[in-house]
Protein backbone atom coordinates (compact mmCIF):
# COMPACT_ATOMS: atom_id res chain seq x y z
CA UNK A 1 0.00 0.00 0.00
CA UNK A 2 2.66 2.75 0.57
CA UNK A 3 4.27 2.29 -2.69
CA UNK A 4 1.17 3.26 -4.37
CA UNK A 5 0.39 5.79 -2.30
CA UNK A 6 3.80 7.32 -2.93
CA UNK A 7 3.10 6.75 -6.59
CA UNK A 8 -0.12 8.22 -6.49
CA UNK A 9 0.79 11.10 -4.65
CA UNK A 10 3.43 11.64 -6.89
CA UNK A 11 1.00 11.63 -9.42
CA UNK A 12 -0.77 14.23 -7.96
CA UNK A 13 2.23 16.40 -6.95
CA UNK A 14 2.85 16.97 -10.70
CA UNK A 15 -0.60 17.85 -11.73
CA UNK A 16 -0.63 20.50 -8.07
CA UNK A 17 2.70 21.77 -9.82
CA UNK A 18 0.87 22.54 -12.89
CA UNK A 19 -2.23 24.34 -11.10
CA UNK A 20 0.72 26.12 -9.11
CA UNK A 21 1.55 27.04 -12.87
CA UNK A 22 -1.62 28.78 -12.89
CA UNK A 23 -0.93 30.21 -10.24
CA UNK A 24 1.79 31.89 -10.98
CA UNK A 25 1.33 33.13 -14.28
CA UNK A 26 -1.98 35.09 -13.16
CA UNK A 27 -0.43 37.22 -10.66
CA UNK A 28 2.59 37.82 -12.83
CA UNK A 29 -0.20 38.61 -15.46
CA UNK A 30 0.41 36.51 -18.25
CA UNK A 31 -2.81 34.93 -18.01
CA UNK A 32 -5.87 37.12 -17.11
CA UNK A 33 -9.98 36.36 -16.23
CA UNK A 34 -10.56 36.80 -20.23
CA UNK A 35 -8.24 34.57 -20.68
CA UNK A 36 -9.32 32.33 -18.62
CA UNK A 37 -12.34 32.01 -19.75
CA UNK A 38 -10.63 31.53 -23.13
CA UNK A 39 -8.57 28.34 -21.61
CA UNK A 40 -11.80 27.18 -20.04
CA UNK A 41 -13.61 27.08 -23.19
CA UNK A 42 -11.15 25.16 -24.89
CA UNK A 43 -10.83 22.67 -22.04
CA UNK A 44 -14.42 22.13 -22.34
CA UNK A 45 -15.33 21.85 -25.48
CA UNK A 46 -11.97 20.68 -27.44
CA UNK A 47 -9.13 18.95 -25.61
CA UNK A 48 -11.31 16.97 -23.02
CA UNK A 49 -14.05 15.75 -25.56
CA UNK A 50 -10.73 14.83 -27.96
CA UNK A 51 -9.21 13.08 -24.73
CA UNK A 52 -12.38 10.78 -24.37
CA UNK A 53 -12.82 10.28 -28.32
CA UNK A 54 -9.63 8.44 -28.61
CA UNK A 55 -10.03 6.73 -25.72
CA UNK A 56 -12.66 4.42 -27.88
CA UNK A 57 -10.48 4.15 -30.56
CA UNK A 58 -9.70 0.15 -29.97
CA UNK A 59 -10.84 -3.06 -31.65
CA UNK A 60 -14.09 -4.30 -30.29
CA UNK A 61 -14.46 -7.26 -27.74
CA UNK A 62 -17.10 -8.33 -25.63
CA UNK A 63 -15.67 -8.31 -22.28
CA UNK A 64 -14.43 -4.21 -23.20
CA UNK A 65 -18.18 -3.89 -24.05
CA UNK A 66 -19.11 -5.43 -20.84
CA UNK A 67 -16.70 -3.49 -18.70
CA UNK A 68 -17.78 -0.02 -20.23
CA UNK A 69 -21.76 -1.14 -19.38
CA UNK A 70 -20.78 -1.96 -16.09
CA UNK A 71 -19.01 1.58 -16.04
CA UNK A 72 -22.36 3.15 -17.04
CA UNK A 73 -24.35 0.99 -14.83
CA UNK A 74 -22.65 1.25 -11.66
CA UNK A 75 -21.96 5.34 -11.80
CA UNK A 76 -25.64 5.52 -11.79
CA UNK A 77 -26.18 3.53 -8.81
CA UNK A 78 -23.67 5.39 -7.06
CA UNK A 79 -25.11 8.73 -8.05
CA UNK A 80 -28.61 7.40 -7.07
CA UNK A 81 -27.04 6.31 -3.53
CA UNK A 82 -25.84 9.75 -2.83
CA UNK A 83 -28.61 11.72 -4.19
CA UNK A 84 -30.61 9.73 -1.84
CA UNK A 85 -29.05 10.41 1.46
CA UNK A 86 -27.94 13.99 0.42
CA UNK A 87 -30.96 15.39 1.48
CA UNK A 88 -30.87 13.72 4.94
CA UNK A 89 -27.84 15.76 5.67
CA UNK A 90 -28.94 19.25 4.63
CA UNK A 91 -32.03 20.48 5.56
CA UNK A 92 -34.07 22.92 2.95
CA UNK A 93 -33.44 25.31 5.69
CA UNK A 94 -29.64 25.07 5.60
CA UNK A 95 -27.76 27.82 4.68
CA UNK A 96 -26.61 27.53 0.86
CA UNK A 97 -28.46 24.26 1.00
CA UNK A 98 -29.13 23.88 -2.88
CA UNK A 99 -25.17 24.42 -3.71
CA UNK A 100 -24.37 22.12 -0.35
CA UNK A 101 -26.11 19.19 -2.06
CA UNK A 102 -24.46 19.70 -5.66
CA UNK A 103 -20.92 20.42 -4.64
CA UNK A 104 -21.32 17.38 -2.08
CA UNK A 105 -22.61 14.92 -5.23
CA UNK A 106 -20.93 16.04 -8.41
CA UNK A 107 -17.36 15.68 -8.54
CA UNK A 108 -14.82 17.24 -11.22
CA UNK A 109 -14.03 14.19 -13.07
CA UNK A 110 -13.78 15.89 -16.36
CA UNK A 111 -10.66 18.48 -15.19
CA UNK A 112 -9.49 16.72 -12.30
CA UNK A 113 -10.88 12.72 -12.85
CA UNK A 114 -8.89 12.49 -16.62
CA UNK A 115 -5.54 13.66 -15.70
CA UNK A 116 -5.70 11.19 -12.48
CA UNK A 117 -7.42 8.17 -15.15
CA UNK A 118 -4.70 9.20 -17.63
CA UNK A 119 -1.70 8.84 -14.91
CA UNK A 120 -2.86 5.95 -13.50
CA UNK A 121 -5.00 3.47 -15.35
CA UNK A 122 -3.57 5.20 -18.98
CA UNK A 123 -6.31 5.08 -22.30
CA UNK A 124 -8.37 2.08 -20.57
CA UNK A 125 -8.93 4.53 -17.71
CA UNK A 126 -10.21 7.26 -19.37
CA UNK A 127 -12.32 5.16 -21.67
CA UNK A 128 -14.36 2.97 -18.25
CA UNK A 129 -14.00 6.11 -16.64
CA UNK A 130 -16.33 8.31 -19.50
CA UNK A 131 -19.52 6.01 -17.81
CA UNK A 132 -19.16 8.58 -14.27
CA UNK A 133 -18.37 11.49 -16.51
CA UNK A 134 -21.50 11.29 -19.19
CA UNK A 135 -23.59 10.14 -16.10
CA UNK A 136 -22.28 13.11 -14.51
CA UNK A 137 -23.27 15.48 -17.40
CA UNK A 138 -26.55 13.95 -18.07
CA UNK A 139 -27.39 14.21 -14.10
CA UNK A 140 -26.11 17.68 -14.00
CA UNK A 141 -29.06 19.00 -16.48
CA UNK A 142 -31.54 17.33 -14.81
CA UNK A 143 -31.43 16.88 -11.07
CA UNK A 144 -28.58 19.69 -10.95
CA UNK A 145 -30.94 21.99 -12.81
CA UNK A 146 -33.84 21.17 -11.22
CA UNK A 147 -32.53 21.62 -7.54
CA UNK A 148 -31.43 24.74 -8.42
CA UNK A 149 -34.48 26.28 -9.97
CA UNK A 150 -37.06 23.38 -8.42
CA UNK A 151 -38.34 23.40 -11.74
CA UNK A 152 -38.87 20.86 -14.58
CA UNK A 153 -39.32 23.94 -16.92
CA UNK A 154 -35.80 24.39 -17.03
CA UNK A 155 -34.71 21.11 -18.21
CA UNK A 156 -33.71 21.13 -21.98
CA UNK A 157 -33.78 17.96 -23.62
CA UNK A 158 -31.19 19.94 -25.98
CA UNK A 159 -28.94 20.25 -23.26
CA UNK A 160 -29.65 16.56 -21.61
CA UNK A 161 -28.60 14.95 -25.00
CA UNK A 162 -25.95 17.28 -26.20
CA UNK A 163 -23.37 18.74 -23.90
CA UNK A 164 -19.47 18.12 -23.66
CA UNK A 165 -19.74 15.31 -21.89
CA UNK A 166 -22.61 13.15 -24.18
CA UNK A 167 -21.24 14.37 -27.90
CA UNK A 168 -17.54 12.66 -27.37
CA UNK A 169 -19.74 9.40 -25.91
CA UNK A 170 -21.61 9.22 -28.99
CA UNK A 171 -18.52 9.55 -31.27
CA UNK A 172 -16.59 7.27 -29.03
CA UNK A 173 -19.19 4.34 -29.04
CA UNK A 174 -19.63 4.71 -32.61
CA UNK A 175 -15.65 4.28 -33.16
CA UNK A 176 -15.72 1.54 -30.12
CA UNK A 177 -19.04 -0.56 -31.36
CA UNK A 178 -18.61 -0.20 -35.09
CA UNK A 179 -15.45 -0.74 -38.05
CA UNK A 180 -15.58 2.80 -38.51
CA UNK A 181 -12.01 4.36 -37.03
CA UNK A 182 -9.97 7.31 -37.27
CA UNK A 183 -7.56 7.41 -40.05
CA UNK A 184 -4.12 7.45 -38.60
CA UNK A 185 -2.95 11.15 -39.45
CA UNK A 186 -6.39 12.34 -37.66
CA UNK A 187 -5.55 10.17 -34.51
CA UNK A 188 -2.52 11.25 -34.09
CA UNK A 189 -3.77 15.04 -34.65
CA UNK A 190 -6.29 14.27 -31.79
CA UNK A 191 -3.95 12.30 -29.71
CA UNK A 192 -1.48 15.16 -29.95
CA UNK A 193 -4.21 17.75 -28.72
CA UNK A 194 -5.31 15.74 -25.78
CA UNK A 195 -2.03 15.33 -24.32
CA UNK A 196 -2.26 18.84 -23.77
CA UNK A 197 -5.96 18.22 -21.80
CA UNK A 198 -4.11 17.69 -18.92
CA UNK A 199 -2.07 20.40 -18.45
CA UNK A 200 -4.54 23.18 -19.35
CA UNK A 201 -7.25 21.79 -16.89
CA UNK A 202 -4.61 22.21 -14.14
CA UNK A 203 -2.78 25.67 -15.19
CA UNK A 204 -6.96 26.62 -14.91
CA UNK A 205 -7.60 25.89 -12.09
CA UNK A 206 -4.34 27.06 -10.84
CA UNK A 207 -5.72 30.36 -12.38
CA UNK A 208 -9.10 30.41 -10.62
CA UNK A 209 -7.29 29.73 -7.20
CA UNK A 210 -5.53 32.66 -7.73
CA UNK A 211 -8.75 34.65 -8.05
CA UNK A 212 -9.97 33.44 -5.04
CA UNK A 213 -10.57 35.15 -1.52
CA UNK A 214 -8.66 32.08 0.34
CA UNK A 215 -9.14 33.36 3.60
CA UNK A 216 -12.88 33.46 3.26
CA UNK A 217 -12.81 30.13 1.18
CA UNK A 218 -11.37 28.58 4.52
CA UNK A 219 -13.46 30.47 7.56
CA UNK A 220 -16.72 28.66 6.30
CA UNK A 221 -17.45 26.18 7.90
CA UNK A 222 -20.50 24.70 5.70
CA UNK A 223 -17.10 24.35 3.22
CA UNK A 224 -15.72 21.90 5.23
CA UNK A 225 -18.71 19.96 5.87
CA UNK A 226 -19.04 19.93 2.33
CA UNK A 227 -15.56 18.69 1.68
CA UNK A 228 -15.98 15.94 4.12
CA UNK A 229 -18.42 14.77 2.45
CA UNK A 230 -16.95 15.22 -1.23
CA UNK A 231 -13.68 14.10 -0.21
CA UNK A 232 -13.73 11.15 2.26
CA UNK A 233 -17.89 10.29 3.44
CA UNK A 234 -18.94 9.78 -0.28
CA UNK A 235 -15.67 8.24 -1.75
CA UNK A 236 -15.56 5.87 1.01
CA UNK A 237 -19.12 4.85 0.66
CA UNK A 238 -18.88 4.33 -3.12
CA UNK A 239 -15.74 2.38 -2.33
CA UNK A 240 -18.04 0.02 0.27
CA UNK A 241 -20.52 -0.72 -2.74
CA UNK A 242 -18.20 -1.05 -5.38
CA UNK A 243 -15.91 -3.62 -3.08
CA UNK A 244 -19.51 -5.59 -2.92
CA UNK A 245 -19.52 -5.95 -6.63
CA UNK A 246 -17.89 -8.65 -8.43
CA UNK A 247 -16.08 -6.52 -11.15
CA UNK A 248 -13.25 -6.10 -12.52
CA UNK A 249 -10.99 -3.83 -10.41
CA UNK A 250 -9.55 -1.78 -13.30
CA UNK A 251 -12.99 -0.88 -13.37
CA UNK A 252 -13.67 -0.03 -9.56
CA UNK A 253 -10.41 2.70 -9.88
CA UNK A 254 -11.91 4.13 -12.51
CA UNK A 255 -15.16 5.10 -11.22
CA UNK A 256 -13.78 5.56 -7.59
CA UNK A 257 -11.26 7.92 -8.72
CA UNK A 258 -14.29 10.47 -10.36
CA UNK A 259 -15.81 9.70 -6.97
CA UNK A 260 -12.91 10.86 -4.93
CA UNK A 261 -12.02 13.78 -7.24
CA UNK A 262 -13.34 17.61 -5.78
CA UNK A 263 -16.41 19.59 -6.13
CA UNK A 264 -17.12 20.25 -9.68
CA UNK A 265 -16.58 23.61 -11.64
CA UNK A 266 -19.93 22.93 -12.97
CA UNK A 267 -22.07 23.76 -10.12
CA UNK A 268 -20.86 27.01 -10.09
CA UNK A 269 -21.32 27.64 -13.40
CA UNK A 270 -24.89 26.30 -13.05
CA UNK A 271 -25.82 28.11 -10.58
CA UNK A 272 -24.29 31.58 -12.16
CA UNK A 273 -26.33 30.73 -15.27
CA UNK A 274 -29.79 30.22 -12.80
CA UNK A 275 -28.94 33.35 -11.03
CA UNK A 276 -28.63 31.61 -7.62
CA UNK A 277 -25.20 32.05 -5.25
CA UNK A 278 -22.55 30.95 -7.37
CA UNK A 279 -19.59 32.53 -4.90
CA UNK A 280 -20.16 29.17 -2.56
CA UNK A 281 -19.74 26.35 -4.97
CA UNK A 282 -16.21 28.01 -6.15
CA UNK A 283 -15.27 28.37 -2.58
CA UNK A 284 -16.03 24.75 -2.28
CA UNK A 285 -13.92 24.00 -5.49
CA UNK A 286 -11.05 25.25 -4.34
CA UNK A 287 -10.65 23.88 -0.70
CA UNK A 288 -11.86 20.67 -2.63
CA UNK A 289 -8.92 21.08 -4.73
CA UNK A 290 -6.62 21.63 -2.04
CA UNK A 291 -7.22 19.32 -0.05
CA UNK A 292 -7.67 16.58 -2.77
CA UNK A 293 -3.55 16.44 -2.46
CA UNK A 294 -4.26 14.40 0.82
CA UNK A 295 -7.51 12.62 0.54
CA UNK A 296 -7.32 11.41 -3.14
CA UNK A 297 -4.05 9.49 -2.87
CA UNK A 298 -5.39 8.07 0.92
CA UNK A 299 -8.85 6.75 -0.48
CA UNK A 300 -6.74 5.44 -4.00
CA UNK A 301 -3.97 3.51 -2.25
CA UNK A 302 -6.81 2.20 0.32
CA UNK A 303 -8.88 0.58 -2.69
CA UNK A 304 -5.55 -0.64 -4.33
CA UNK A 305 -4.90 -2.70 -0.89
CA UNK A 306 -8.18 -4.09 -1.14
CA UNK A 307 -8.99 -4.34 -4.40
Amino acid sequence: MLSYLLTVSARVCVLFLQMALGYILYHRGMIDQQTSGKISELVVKITTPITIIISYQRAYDPQTAGWLLSAFLLSAICYLVMMLIIPLIFPKKAPYWKQCCLCSVFSNCGAIGIPLLSSLLGPIGVFLGSGYIVITSILQWTYGVYMLTNSRANISLKKLLLNPGTIPAYVGLVLFFTPVKLPPILYDAMDAVGLMNTPLAMILLGVYIAQADLVSCFTNLWVYLVSGLRLLAFPLLIFGILTLVPIEPTIRMALLIGAASPCGMSVSMLSQLYDCDYLFPSKCVVVTTLLSILTAPFILSLANSVW
